[in-house]
C-alpha cells in the first residue's frame, strides 16, 4: 500500500530510469508497472493510498505528492505521453503553501518532469591530478622518394609508355610529434599515444516489443468475447444508457433514461456495475438509482450526461418542467459516491435548476458536463432566446453558484450564428484550459431549402471569450453543397495535446431521414480552426460501407482515433466501433477491417463510448434483443477479441532515448620510433584515368593533375617530369581530401504566421549527399537522454552550397539548444558543426491583403502582397469557405532569397467571370510557410 511513508518510490524509481535508463535495468520493470497503473486512472483521482499490485485506490486525498510522483513514473514512454500532460497540469495546480512535505515533492516531481532535474551522477566528488608532459623529435633524412598515386584507372585506348628519370635528390624533413600523457589515479599509468587518433561513432536504437493485455482490474473478472450486459426496465419500459464512465476502482457508471409507470414518464437513473457486469448492489437501490423527479418532462430523444469529481461526488445533467408547465429547464443533481443525493448542494435538495437553459416542453435537448482542474463544472446546452434557440455554455463554482469570472460576469455565454437554431453537444477542455464545443448551427443561402444544418465547432478562451487564432475568432463551419452534405450535426469531440482538433457526427442529404440517408464523418481541423488536408481525403473521412452516424469520438492509448456509432445494415441498426489511423485511414489491425459491429439482428442504437484500457472498450446505449421494448445495453469490444501477432512500437521523438557512444581508439607504441622509407620511382603515366588518392601523413608532396567536378579527370601527358616542377591541383569545388568541412547556420522566425522556423545551412565545400540536422530542443535532460529531431535537408533552388530544413514552430528560440549539421564532402572528408547558429526574427506577417472588402461591380480589386524566405515554388490561391478552389493567382518558381512580391484579384473565377457574394480565402504556401487571410465580396 502506498502511503505518505512511500509516495516517493515511483519519483525514486522514475529518477533512476531516467539517469541509467536501458532494458535490463531493474528499475526498468517496476517503472513500467507503476506508469501503466497511473495510465489508468484520471490525475483527479489518485489518492494518498493505492495499491499498484489490485488497481486499487483507497485514500481520501488527492493531493502533488501523490499525483506529482505519478506524473514522473509516467515518463517511462510515449504510450503514455497523453496522461503525462494531464498529471503534470494537475500537479501545477495544487497549493501547497501549508505543506513542507507535500511542496517539497512538487517541486522535485515538477523538476522532473520539465527535464530541469540535475543529474547529480555529473557532480565531481573527487578531481583526478594530471601531469601531462609533451616534447617534439624533429629528424632529418636525405632520400630519394616514392611519389606513388593509388589509381583507379579507366582506359580508352592504348596508352603509350613514358619514362622519366629523376635529376636531384631533394631533401625532405619529416617531424614525428609523441605526446606522453601520465594519469595518476589509486595506482600509476604511464601511457605514450600516437596524436593520430580515431573516432568511431556507434548508434544504438532501441525498439520495444510488447504484446498488448488488456486487464480491466486485478483480481476480478475480465470481459471476454461477446461481453455483453442488458438492463431490462423494471416497469417493462423503454431504458436507455446515455454517458458510461470508469471509477477510479475499475467500476462502471452509466446514466440513462427509463420509463417510469408512476409518473408516465421518462426518468433519469444511473447503473453502477462491477466489473464482471454484475450490478453493485452497494450504490443505490441495489445498484440503481433514480434522480428525483421534481416535475421532468423527457423524451426519447434527450441526452444526459454524468461527471465525477476529484472527491468522488456524482453529477448528472437533467431537465424539469418550468415555465408554467410550458417549457422545461436544465437541473444538476449531485450524489455521494453511494447513490444517495448530497443534501449539502442545492439548499438541501441535492440539485439546482438553472433557467438560464430553457427549451419548449416536447423539445429534444441535450446537455452534457464536465469539469476543470480548479472544480468548476461547465455545462453546455442550447436555450430559447424567444424567436429562436443558441447554444449555451455555463460555468459554476464547485457549490453550483454561477462564475462570475466567466463570461464577462454573467456565467454563462450564449452563441448565435446566423439568427437559426445553434446547439451544443459536447465540451473537452484541453491542457491550457481552453474550451472546445462541437454541435450544429443553422445556414440560410443557396442550396438550403429552406435551410440547412452544418456542424460547428466553438473554441473558448478560460475566460469564456472566442479565441481570436481560431477561425478570426468564429466558429467553424462544415457543409457542403457540392457534396450533397446538406444536413450535418457534430456529435464529439476530442483535442491532442499538441493541438489537433477530431471531431465525429453525420452528413445527409438533407432529406430528412432518421438514418438510412446519413453518414459518418469525422473531420481534422488544426489548431487554428481550419480543415487538415492531410487527414483523409481533404481533411474528412466518411464511411461508405454503410448509412450511418458518429456518436461519440476518443482517442486510444495507442494514439489511434476510436469513434461509437449506428449504422443501418438494410433491415435494422446496429452498434458500431471504428478505429482509425491518424492520417484518416481505417485501421485494419484491428478486427482485419478496421471495424467491428453488434448485431442482435434487431435494431440497437449506440449513445456513448468508454475508453476502459488499451483497446479495450465499452459502448452504451439500447437494444431491442429481447423483442418487447428497448433495454439499456453495455457493449465490450476491443482487441483481445481478434488476436494479432505481437506489435512493435517505435517511440515518437520527444520521448525516445537515442544514445550515441563515442570511443577514440588510441593504440599504445613503444618509445622508439623507426622510420622507414621506401626508394622508387614512378615509371608510368596512363593518359585518361580516374585517380583516388591516398596521402601519407609524414610525407607531403604535391602530385600533378588537372580535374574538374565530373566523374572522369583528364590528365594533360607531360614528356619529361623532373621533381622540381611542383603541379597544383585545381579541384572544383574545393576539397583537398584533409580539411573538414564546415557549416554555418542561421534561424529565420515569423512569431506572427509562419508555421515553422526556418534552418538554413551553408556549407564550406559542396557534399556528397544532402546534410543530415540534428536538432536539440530545450529539456534539460540528463546526459544520454536528451530528445533529439533529425531531419535531412534539402538543397535550396539554384544554389550548390546552401541548404533548409523547416522546422515546426515550437515555442520560440528558447526551444532550440543546439542544431548539429553531418556531412560528407567530394573528397570523402566527414565534417560536424559544433551546434551554434544565429538567429533572425521577422515581425511581419506571411501574407497581406490590402482592401480585403471589395465590390467587382464597382472595379474594386484586393492588393495581395506574399512575403518571400527563399528559393522554391510559391503559389497563391482564392478558395471559398467550403475549400473548393476558385482561382489561381500565383504559381511559380522563385529564386530570389529574400523579398516580396504581390497580386491582383478583381473578384473573378478562373473563367473570368465574377462571384458570388461571400467570405473568401486567399491561401499563399511556399516551402517556408502556409498563410491564409480573409477577402469579402459584396455585389
Amino acid at each position: 500500500l502506498y502511503k505518505y511513508n512511500s509516495c516517493r518510490v515511483p519519483w525514486r524509481y522514475a529518477t533512476d530510469w531516467l539517469w541509467y535508463g536501458n532494458a535490463t535495468n531493474s528499475s526498468a520493470t517496476q517503472v513500467n508497472l507503476m506508469a501503466s497503473f497511473f495510465n489508468s486512472i484520471q490525475p483527479e483521482n489518485v489518492k494518498d493510498g493505492y495499491r499498484i499490485a489490485d488497481n486499487s485506490v483507497e485514500g481520501t486525498e488527492n493531493n502533488a505528492a501523490f499525483v506529482g510522483t505519478g506524473g514522473c513514473a509516467l515518463m517511462y514512454g510515449s504510450l503514455y505521453s497523453s496522461s503525462l500532460s494531464n498529471y503534470f497540469a494537475r500537479t501545477m495546480s495544487f497549493d501547497i503553501s501549508q505543506s513542507f512535505y507535500k511542496g517539497t515533492l512538487q517541486l522535485l516531481t515538477l523538476l522532473l518532469m520539465t527535464g530541469n532535474f540535475h543529474d547529480l551522477r555529473n557532480i565531481p566528488c573527487y578531481t583526478t591530478p594530471t601531469n601531462t608532459s609533451t616534447f617534439t623529435q624533429t629528424f632529418t633524412r636525405t632520400f630519394t622518394p616514392t611519389i606513388t598515386p593509388t589509381i583507379s584507372s579507366t582506359i580508352t585506348g592504348t596508352p603509350p609508355t613514358l619514362t622519366r628519370t629523376p635529376t636531384f635528390t631533394p631533401t625532405f624533413t619529416q617531424t614525428y610529434s609523441r605526446t606522453f600523457t601520465q594519469t595518476q589515479t589509486y595506482s600509476r599509468t604511464f601511457t605514450q599515444t600516437q596524436t593520430l587518433s580515431r573516432t568511431f561513432t556507434q548508434t544504438q536504437t532501441l525498439s520495444r516489443t510488447f504484446t498488448p493485455t488488456f486487464t480491466l482490474t486485478s483480481g476480478t473478472s475480465v470481459p471476454t468475447p461477446g461481453f455483453t450486459v442488458i438492463t431490462d426496465n423494471i416497469d417493462g419500459g423503454n431504458e436507455s444508457g446515455q454517458q458510461i464512465i470508469k471509477l477510479p476502482d475499475g467500476k462502471i457508471l452509466v446514466v440513462g433514461l427509463s420509463w417510469d409507470d408512476n409518473c408516465t414518464c421518462y426518468i433519469s437513473v444511473i447503473w453502477k456495475y462491477n466489473i464482471d457486469g454484475t450490478l453493485d448492489t452497494s450504490f443505490g437501490n441495489n445498484g440503481r438509482m433514480e434522480c428525483p423527479v421534481p416535475g421532468t418532462t423527457f423524451v426519447w430523444e434527450d441526452g444526459l450526461s454524468i461527471y465525477v469529481d476529484i472527491n468522488g461526488y456524482i453529477y448528472v445533467t437533467g431537465y424539469v418542467v418550468g415555465c408554467g408547465g410550458t417549457c422545461k429547464n436544465l437541473v444538476v443533481y449531485r450524489l455521494n459516491a453511494n447513490g444517495t443525493l448530497d443534501t449539502s448542494f442545492g439548499s438541501g435538495t441535492g440539485y439546482i435548476i438553472y433557467t438560464q437553459i430553457s427549451v419548449n416542453i416536447n423539445i429534444s435537448i441535450h446537455s452534457y458536463i464536465t469539469f476543470d482542474s480548479s472544480g468548476r463544472m461547465i455545462i453546455v446546452s442550447k436555450t430559447w432566446n424567444g424567436s429562436n434557440y443558441d447554444m449555451i455554455v455555463i460555468r459554476c463554482n464547485p457549490d453550483g453558484t454561477l462564475d462570475t469570472t466567466f463570461c464577462s460576469g454573467t456565467g454563462y455565454c450564449t452563441f448565435d450564428y446566423n439568427g437559426g437554431d445553434d446547439a451544443g453537444y459536447k465540451i473537452f477542455i484541453d491542457i491550457n484550459f481552453n474550451i472546445y464545443i462541437v454541435g450544429y448551427v443553422t445556414i440560410y443561402g443557396p442550396g438550403c431549402t429552406p435551410s440547412c444544418k452544418a456542424i460547428a465547432v466553438w473554441k473558448l478562451l478560460p475566460n469564456g471569450t472566442p479565441d481570436p487564432s481560431f477561425n478570426g475568432g468564429n466558429c467553424f463551419v462544415y457543409y457542403d453543397i457540392s457534396k450533397n452534405h446538406l444536413n450535418c450535426e457534430g456529435f464529439s469531440i476530442v483535442v491532442t495535446v499538441t493541438g489537433e482538433i477530431y471531431i465525429t457526427g453525420y452528413v445527409d442529404d438533407g432529406s430528412g431521414c432518421v438514418i438510412t440517408c446519413k453518414k459518418m464523418i469525422v473531420i481534422k481541423l488544426t489548431a487554428s480552426g481550419t480543415i487538415d488536408f492531410s487527414f483523409g481525403i481533404n481533411g474528412i473521412y466518411v464511411f461508405e460501407t454503410y448509412p450511418g452516424i458518429g456518436i461519440d469520438i476518443a482517442l486510444d492509448f495507442d494514439y489511434k482515433l476510436v469513434v461509437a456509432g449506428t449504422i443501418y445494415n438494410g433491415s435494422n441498426t446496429d452498434i458500431i466501433l471504428w478505429k482509425l489511423l491518424l492520417n484518416g485511414s481505417l485501421d485494419v489491425s484491428y478486427n482485419g477491417i478496421g471495424y467491428s459491429i453488434y448485431d442482435s439482428g434487431r435494431d440497437e442504437w449506440a449513445k456513448g463510448l468508454l475508453i476502459y484500457a488499451l483497446c479495450t472498450y465499452l459502448v452504451t446505449g439500447y437494444t431491442d434483443v429481447i423483442g418487447s421494448n428497448y433495454d439499456m445495453l453495455i457493449w465490450f469490444d476491443g482487441c483481445s477479441k481478434y488476436p494479432t501477432s505481437t506489435s512493435t512500437t517505435t517511440g515518437t521523438p520527444t520521448l525516445t532515448q537515442t544514445r550515441t557512444p563515442t570511443s577514440s581508439a588510441t593504440p599504445t607504441i613503444t618509445p622508439t620510433v623507426t622510420p622507414t622509407v621506401t626508394l622508387t620511382e614512378t615509371k608510368t603515366i596512363t593518359p585518361t584515368m580516374t585517380p583516388t588518392i591516398t596521402q601519407t601523413i609524414t610525407v607531403q608532396f604535391t602530385t600533378t593533375a588537372t580535374f574538374t567536378h565530373t566523374p572522369t579527370y583528364i590528365y594533360t601527358t607531360i614528356t619529361t617530369v623532373t621533381f622540381t616542377t611542383t603541379q597544383t591541383p585545381v579541384i572544383t569545388p574545393q576539397c583537398d581530401g584533409t580539411t573538414t568541412p564546415t557549416y554555418t547556420v542561421h534561424l529565420i522566425y515569423n512569431p506572427e504566421h509562419s508555421d515553422y522556423v526556418i534552418i538554413e545551412i551553408t556549407s564550406s565545400v559542396v557534399l556528397q549527399t544532402l546534410p543530415v540536422v540534428e536538432v536539440y530542443p530545450h529539456c534539460g535532460c540528463p546526459p544520454g537522454h536528451e530528445i533529439v529531431f533529425t531531419y535531412t535537408a534539402e538543397l535550396i533552388p539554384g544554389e550548390t552550397k546552401k541548404y533548409r530544413v523547416l522546422y515546426p514552430k515550437q515555442t520560440g528560440w528558447g526551444d532550440i539548444d543546439k542544431v548539429i549539421i553531418k556531412g560528407t564532402d567530394l573528397c570523402n572528408v566527414y565534417g560536424e558543426s559544433d551546434g551554434s547558429y544565429t538567429k533572425e526574427t521577422i515581425s511581419r506577417q506571411d501574407i497581406i491583403v490590402f482592401k480585403n472588402v471589395i465590390r467587382p461591380d464597382n472595379e474594386e480589386r484586393s492588393r495581395i502582397v506574399f512575403k518571400i524566405y527563399g528559393g522554391g515554388e510559391y503559389e497563391v490561391k482564392i478558395f471559398n469557405r467550403k475549400g473548393v478552389l476558385i482561382k489561381t493567382l500565383f504559381k511559380d518558381i522563385i529564386n530570389e532569397q529574400t523579398g516580396e512580391r504581390e497580386v491582383i484579384w478583381d473578384g473573378t473565377n478562373e473563367n473570368g467571370k465574377k462571384v458570388v457574394s461571400g467570405i473568401y480565402i486567399v491561401a499563399a504556401k511556399s516551402p517556408y510557410y502556409d498563410a491564409k487571410d480573409k477577402i469579402v465580396v459584396i455585389r
